[in-house]
């Protein structure tokens, strides 16, 4: 008989699979599986009466979930069903988590399924490499590099939306731009993608966090680890609203739990954050006035980063939201 921890997807598979319509335990756990002729998939968990009102549901695109006594008139059950393709997948994905994790709290499954209730009948995407990077920068940023609350940065995360910068708080005039070079060697180079990216209304001030992260297999840095560590820190301060708005986030981005991970060869020494002002390499509407044919679009452009020190801002390992709120440029001194 199998371990909870040595399920696969694979052993799930089997049981739907050889079930023709009756329910398979999975050993060793509280879950039950079965496909039924029609081919809609439900999972079950065995639950103690009372715990949950026995007129409870919850639905969502693609899925429904009861309590039942499914498979023993002895027994009630928290029933999970299915009869959507584009939700099969994520349902089988999700069952492995909570068998593998021991996760038998009734209330714990709904808040699950309330975290990942954009993604039922949601046809996935799939990122390419190019936006791999974009998001492992991102989110190697408001993990690693800035001090704030995870729970209160990804509320200004506004990298997925397709907003000017990737990070907004807009109310303290601070904005931050992420770029993520594939180069390992200075020096970097950065695609900004429009005139108005490294561009900044009076009042606010506008940061660029630069760094090195390439696609390798042999990387040490996950991006689907990275996403399950902030997922995790999430969860142990009960930050559901904000785990399912992170969810929704990724998922606009174009990331898919369920496709290949990729990993990230990082160099440390080539993190750098920079402050926008005066003097610093970029193109600006304002540049332009009377230079340009208005109806020449410039669109995207690159800036290389050399001989930048003037515009560096020096930080150990983190760097807090009040100090980019105080910070004063020496160039102005």
């Amino acid at each position: 008989m199998l371990s909870t921890n040595n399920f696969t997807l694979a052993s799930i598979e089997n049981r739907i699979q050889n079930s023709n319509g009756h329910w398979q335990h999975l050993g060793q756990s509280e879950w039950s599986v079965m496909e039924e002729l029609s081919e809609t998939l439900h999972i079950a968990l065995n639950i103690d009466q009372g715990v949950v009102a026995n007129d409870f549901t919850w639905e969502a695109v693609g899925l429904r979930v009861v309590i039942i006594s499914a498979f023993d008139t002895e027994q009630l059950n928290l029933q999970i069903s299915t009869d959507n393709a584009n939700c099969r997948e994520q349902l089988k994905e999700l069952l492995l988590n909570f068998v593998r994790n021991g996760i038998n709290d009734p209330e714990q499954v709904i808040n699950e399924l309330e975290m990942r209730r954009f993604l039922w009948g949601r046809l996935l995407g799939t990122l390419s490499e190019n936006q791999a990077q974009g998001l492992f920068g991102e989110i190697f940023f408001m993990n690693y590099c800035l001090s704030e609350p995870l729970h209160q940065t990804i509320t200004n995360w506004d990298g997925p939306d397709g907003s000017l910068n990737d990070f907004n708080w807009s109310d303290y005039g601070v904005h931050i731009e992420v770029k993520t070079s594939r180069k390992m060697s200075l020096p970097l180079q950065h695609e900004i993608s429009s005139l108005h990216q490294l561009d900044f209304e009076v009042g606010h001030r506008l940061f660029l966090f630069s760094m090195s992260a390439r696609i390798d297999a042999a990387g040490e840095q996950s991006l689907n680890e990275l996403i399950e560590n902030i997922r995790t820190s999430l969860l142990e301060i009960e930050a559901y609203p904000v785990t399912t708005e992170f969810y929704q986030k990724l998922a606009d981005y174009g990331w898919n739990p369920n496709q290949e991970d990729f990993r990230f060869i990082v160099d440390t020494d080539l993190i750098n954050l920079y402050y926008i002002e005066d003097g610093f390499p970029r193109i600006i509407p304002s540049q332009l006035n009377n230079l340009i044919d208005s109806r020449i679009n410039i669109g995207s452009y690159r800036i290389t980063m050399t001989n930048l020190d003037d515009f560096k801002i020096g930080f150990e390992q983190e760097i807090s939201l009040q100090d980019l709120i105080d910070y004063e440029s020496p160039n102005n001194a």
